[in-house]
């Protein structure tokens, strides 16, 4: 991770911690910055003293930034569990407990939550969500991505490939552009959804990697993907399902439809 991200990164979650947590902190960081100042001056049989204030005073922010981030952390590592295990109601249920707890909105927990309620087909809950998440974070890629997933479910395919892009500038994995390529694609600009295409590399999770073929597929006139994955067009199947509801969802059945058949000559057509 590059420095700013990390730095952000801290940022952002320092402003979630109680106030105690943060004034300690924050003593205890003006004063390691006062001796290794004035530590310079010192004479050189007297360093030594600086040296371990120094040290005791880097242990005690380590330990102050262990006990602000005590009760989220703890909450996010099982709901992550949870959810990569596809329990999406422990995983709702964990994080809306953590977050009625908090002194402050959590991003991290905001967007896992706003992600969880995707996963459980509710989209206008995962909306409002992640758009709180992307308001306490806004220059991080992690809400901004996951709110272009949820804005694409709704099918707001512009809105969708702008939350791409912006998650990309952000710091977001290169196959983000996977997303941003099928929202252009969805919205009818399919010049510009080929120029992200390009940029997505082999993704190495069989379900995406499935979905790149598809529409390089589509958009570059490649070789149709011919028995495909089962366990990857299972993915996308799950999917159509899951947003059935939805205009995305019927665009994605028609497209799963496609891959699954050969006896299905014509691609689907976009809304």
């Amino acid at each position: 991770m590059r420095l700013g991200g990390v730095t952000r990164g801290f940022l952002e979650s320092f402003r979630g911690w109680d106030g105690r947590s943060r004034l300690a902190f924050v003593i205890a960081g003006g004063l390691m910055v006062a001796l290794v100042i004035f530590g310079r001056g010192l004479p050189d049989d007297q360093r030594q003293n600086a040296l371990i204030g120094i040290a005791g005073l880097f242990i005690a922010m380590q330990g102050i930034f262990l006990y602000a981030n005590r009760g989220m952390v703890s909450a996010l590592t099982v709901a992550q569990r949870q959810y990569l295990a596809g329990e999406f109601e422990a995983a709702r249920q964990t994080l809306e407990t953590a977050l009625e707890k908090g002194s402050r909105p959590d991003f991290r927990a905001l967007t896992l939550l706003g992600n969880t309620y995707r996963q459980l087909g509710q989209v206008e809950d995962s909306l409002n969500t992640l758009t709180k998440a992307v308001q306490a974070a806004p220059n991080h890629h992690f809400p901004r991505y996951g709110f272009g997933r949820t804005l694409m479910t709704a099918g707001h395919y512009a809105d969708a490939a702008e939350a791409f892009a912006h998650a990309l500038a952000y710091g977001a994995p290169p196959v983000a552009y996977l997303d941003q390529a099928e929202a252009l694609w969805r919205m009818g600009d399919p010049d510009s959804a080929a120029h992200a295409l390009g940029s997505v590399g082999s993704p190495d999770e069989p379900y995406r990697a499935l979905w790149a073929a598809y529409l390089r597929h589509r958009l570059l006139g490649a070789e149709r993907p011919t028995a495909p994955d089962a366990d990857a067009l299972a993915y996308w199947q799950a999917m159509a399902g899951r947003f059935a509801h939805t205009s995305y969802g019927a665009a994605l059945a028609a497209d799963v439809a496609y891959l699954d058949s050969s006896d299905v000559k014509t691609p689907p057509q976009e809304a």
